[in-house]
């Protein structure tokens, strides 16, 4: 369910940005698009209106040409003349224009133009340089035939004027039509998209929904499922605990009872019942150990909590253990090598008394008929990150790395996790036991917040042990 969470949780996202890049690419390029085509527009009516300029300024040299004509007042030829300069620049202006968008027509027109209002401004100087000579015969019919002539000129103007400027407002009408329907799809487009981004939006918050209601449901049965789990285990260690309890009296009455029987009647039983006597004597001892360990077991379930932890010496356990068990040792040879440099911890004394104290017994145990043991225990100070399986929380704690190591006949890596569990044995024939040491270990460390394991070495056993020194 996580995996298909976090697939679904990427595709969304991956979904998510091609759309807002293709928003973001799609506005750019509508953006630039509508720009052009605005500056298209724009420049369409700068054209219009720059012809629509030239018209009137030729129009402003005709009229100072004809004032001039009647009245013969300089004040007209001053009209003329800046008419004329405002004409050059005016017509610059139109040719420039219908460069950045050249359309070959407009093109041809503006050369035409180009070249009669050069013609026309020829006559009109023709027209004035006659009007300023000496009168004769001939001068009315002079006049008329170049103001004819003028007319005609300034005809042909008007026509390629009007010429000019119908088709500009055909551009214009082509080009606004164009602007209009582009902005229109763009808003359908960007309406669109943003529609399928509101879509996937909500379809991905609907899942999400519906997973957290999920996940909530799952955690409820979870902790449902745990506090059973957790009561079951409560019910069944107190079951064990009442069973091991009370079987205690019982078990010692059938020992007292065979005892007496093999002590009293000896000489009456026979060879067969005496060896039946002593196989009962041994199981009952077999099973009140059992029972012992069992006990043990069950109480340090019911010692979960840190209320009894004080700080203490560690090697103040090795010592005491080792004294404890110091008959045993000297009867097998046995040599323990062990650091007795101060080593503080925080824990709970007896537990780990408890857990060096099974953990030596079987080194001194399960140990070959023709080799005296040899164990070894060394303390060292490491960080929690230290750890290879060490939580996020134990990362920055610092931990005492207890190493314990014999020569006996070791264990193979194999059954590296089955040896912590209750009731395992592996030389159920070969050695005495009741298979509860090694998970009174487990359960002793894993009350310490620490860790232990079996560790691969040539000869012999070695238990790494991680206990932290502070709470």
């Amino acid at each position: 369910m996580r995996k298909r969470t976090l697939q679904f949780l990427h595709t969304t996202l991956a979904v998510t940005v091609l759309l807002l890049l293709s928003v973001g690419v799609f506005t750019f390029r509508s953006l630039s698009r509508l720009i052009e085509q605005s500056n298209a527009v724009s420049h369409t009516n700068e054209v219009l209106f720059q012809t629509e300029e030239v018209i009137s300024t030729m129009k402003d040299a005709e009229l100072g040409q004809r004032g001039f004509l009647l009245t013969h007042d300089s004040v007209f030829l001053a009209t003329y003349e800046l008419a004329t300069q405002q004409l050059v620049h005016q017509l610059n202006t139109v040719d420039s224009l219908t460069n950045i968008r050249p359309q070959p027509i407009q093109r041809q027109r503006v050369r035409r133009l180009f070249h009669f209002a050069r013609q026309r401004d020829a006559h009109i100087k023709q027209i004035l340089a006659a009007s300023l000579q000496p009168a004769s015969p001939d001068y009315d019919l002079r006049i008329t035939a170049l103001v004819k002539r003028g007319k005609v000129t300034m005809d042909s103007i008007r026509i390629l004027g009007d010429s000019l400027q119908n088709t500009e407002k055909f551009l214009l009408a082509e080009r606004i039509h164009q602007k209009d329907r582009f902005s229109a799809n763009t808003l359908v487009m960007l309406s669109l998209i943003s529609l399928l981004a509101v879509m996937v939006f909500s379809g991905a918050f609907y899942f999400l929904i519906q997973e957290v209601k999920q996940r909530q449901n799952y955690e409820r049965q979870l902790k449902k499922t745990v506090a059973d789990l957790q009561r079951t285990n409560q019910d069944l260690e107190q079951f064990a605990y009442v069973v091991s309890h009370h079987l205690q009296e019982p078990l010692r009455k059938l020992q007292t009872f065979g005892n007496r029987l093999s002590q009293k009647h000896a000489v009456e039983l026979k060879d067969n019942a005496r060896f039946l006597m002593e196989r009962m004597s041994s199981t009952a001892h077999q099973l009140q150990t059992l029972l012992a360990d069992l006990l043990v077991y069950t109480e340090l379930g019911h010692q979960a909590g840190t209320s009894s932890f004080k700080v203490f010496d560690l090697s103040e356990v090795f010592q005491k253990v080792i004294m404890d068990q110091e008959t045993e040792i000297q009867e097998l040879h046995a040599t323990v090598e062990w650091d007795q440099q101060r080593c503080p911890i925080w824990g709970n004394m007896d537990q780990l008394e408890l857990l060096f104290s099974h953990l030596l017994q079987n080194s001194l145990k399960f140990v070959p008929e023709n080799r005296s043991p040899q164990i070894s225990i060394h303390t060292f100070v490491l960080q929690g990150k230290e750890i290879p399986f060490a939580t996020r929380s134990q990362r920055s704690v610092q931990f005492i790395k207890i190493i314990f190591t014999d020569n006996g006949i070791g264990i193979a890596l194999e059954y590296r996790d089955k040896i912590f569990g209750l009731f395992q044995r592996l030389h159920p024939t070969d050695y005495t036991g009741t298979g509860v040491g090694l998970a009174l270990c487990k359960r002793i460390v894993k009350h310490h917040n620490g860790y232990i394991h079996l560790a691969d070495t040539a000869t012999g056993t070695s238990f790494h042990i991680y206990l932290p020194i502070s709470n």
